[in-house]
């Protein structure tokens, strides 16, 4: 289990901890289960956010008082399947979630018919994220929507201009006929990027690569001292965006 915080962002005296992670794994113990200890350890700890289970692994965003968060963590530290799980934290002054949902799912992220094995792409290192994407043979893809990619993005970077992940894969076939070109690819966490490059590989792109956690992942490690982020971030929850400090 790998924690990732910001060096220069500390909480507020009485906010709250906002954590976001994802992980493929199969649950040992089965889904409905895990749902049920998972949801009982947040409502007894008020914690708040939206959490999705599914056969092929967990996708969420939760905020709490840092000593509930930490009881979460200690939770996910239990089971030997989230050993390699990242969570990756801001903060707030207050939380940016009304309620809280744990809801069972086909998919932790709805892939529009790209479901396949999961097989993820090479991960790109925040820390070298900016001049891998410099390259003139790379071709920088946003896995986001079209209203994310005009809050902010990488400078450079290609806008497929769907309106929801489904639409991704659609997008692939018609745009990406070399095989052999590289291509680089982000999201706000990671999780898009990981069931969009593992149907890539499927279909036969051969040079597949995406950013390691994540826009917040970079923020976090890099505070994009090389400005290659413009713009601000959208998030799923009621902050709706963010900036490159995690404000």
């Amino acid at each position: 289990m790998n924690i990732l915080k910001p060096l220069n962002h500390k909480p507020e005296d009485g906010g709250v901890t906002i954590t976001t992670f994802y992980h493929f794994t199969k649950i040992k113990e089965g889904i409905i289960l895990f749902k049920e200890k998972l949801e009982e350890l947040c409502r007894s700890n008020n914690i708040l956010g939206t959490i999705l289970i599914a056969e092929e692994g967990i996708n969420g965003t939760i905020s709490g008082l840092p000593n509930s968060v930490q009881i979460f963590y200690n939770f996910f530290a239990k089971y030997e399947e989230f050993d390699s799980i990242v969570f990756k934290e801001s903060y707030y002054k207050t939380h940016p979630f009304s309620k809280l949902k744990v809801r069972l799912k086909k998919e932790i992220v709805s892939s529009g018919g790209a479901q396949c094995e999961y097989n993820p792409g090479q991960y790109v290192e925040p820390k070298d994220w900016d001049s891998f994407i410099s390259r003139p043979d790379v071709i920088n893809i946003d896995t986001r929507n079209d209203f994310e990619y005009i809050i902010g993005t990488f400078k450079g970077s290609v806008n497929p201009k769907t309106e929801t992940f489904r639409e991704f894969k659609e997008w692939c076939e018609t745009n990406l006929k070399d095989k052999n070109q590289i291509i680089a690819g982000f999201c706000t966490g990671g999780v898009r990027c990981e069931k969009s490059t593992s149907w890539l590989k499927k279909e036969g792109y051969q040079n597949i690569y995406h950013l390691k956690g994540g826009i917040i992942g970079y923020f976090i490690e890099t505070e994009n001292k090389n400005n290659m982020w413009q713009g601000d971030c959208f998030v799923f929850d009621d902050r709706v965006i963010i900036n490159d400090k995690l404000n």
